[in-house]
């Protein structure tokens, strides 16, 4: 109920607090965020101690913070500019799209590398290409 004018505000009636929790959908869609978000925490904790464990380097395990973070920090407040200025949700899905492009493009080139380190250690050993047979 809107506020009018002669309503005094203590009659106004209120709404619970988290009256959205009543709702299936969205105790499931918070519930299943807050998990997502524990396991990622989780897993940047995890490769920042394999990081520093592994090469016993504080220098090596802060590189893997600051390279991690970094592009957060960088293209945040662009990111944020453009989704005041265009729909937010197109935003997300170009981002999306981007990290998509991103994983194909570094599959690609692993592949490419992996045949070639492949060919030139067959070459060094001497075997023959099949399709030269």
């Amino acid at each position: 109920m809107a506020e009018s004018p002669g309503t005094p505000a203590s009659v106004v009636a209120r709404k619970p607090s988290f009256e959205a929790f009543r709702t299936l959908g969205f105790r499931a869609f918070c519930l299943g965020s807050a998990a997502a978000m524990l396991a990622d925490n989780v897993e940047h904790v995890i490769s920042y101690w394999v990081a520093f464990r592994k090469f016993s380097s504080p220098a090596l395990g802060g590189f893997a913070v600051i390279s991690h973070w970094l592009p957060f920090l960088l293209f945040s407040i662009h990111a944020g500019r453009l989704a005041d200025r265009f729909d937010p949700r197109r935003i997300i899905q170009l981002g999306m799209l981007g990290a998509v492009l991103g994983i194909h493009w570094s599959l690609a080139l692993s592949a490419v590398a992996l045949l070639t380190v492949t060919s030139l250690i067959a070459a060094s050993v001497g075997a023959r290409h099949p399709a030269a047979a």
